[in-house]
């Protein structure tokens, strides 16, 4: 088993470790056979999947991953997750000189993930 360490974190330092390596981490989500996990629980797992979805998977015909930890009847919302996505949006947009999509196209995906918090 190989090991990759993926960032996620809100601090501009992981954003930036985040664009970086995403790259990679498309690819070895794209190859499969994989395992993803946080190890301190703090639902970053939910945070990096819907960043591979949001900027990659979503265009390889991929349905948003399911999340876990952002559950409304658990008591929490995606405030966190939509942080870390838009400051991501910002990065891509800044490296590239480009947006990586219209805004109205990322609300939209950001929507598809958002309504998953108030499923049962």
């Amino acid at each position: 088993m190989r090991y990759f360490h993926y960032p996620v974190d809100t601090t501009a330092e992981a954003i930036t470790n985040m664009v970086e390596l995403f790259p990679k981490f498309c690819d070895l989500l794209d190859a499969g056979d994989f395992y993803i996990a946080c190890a301190m629980g703090l639902h970053r797992t939910d945070i990096a999947l819907n960043a591979f979805w949001i900027f990659h998977g979503v265009d390889e015909g991929l349905q948003p991953p399911e999340i876990r930890g952002y559950r409304k009847e658990d008591g929490y919302i995606t405030d966190k997750l939509n942080r870390v996505l838009n400051a991501l949006y910002a990065a891509f947009t800044e490296r590239n000189g480009t947006a990586p999509m219209s805004q109205q196209l990322f609300k939209e995906r950001k929507v598809c993930i958002t309504r998953q918090t108030y499923m049962n």
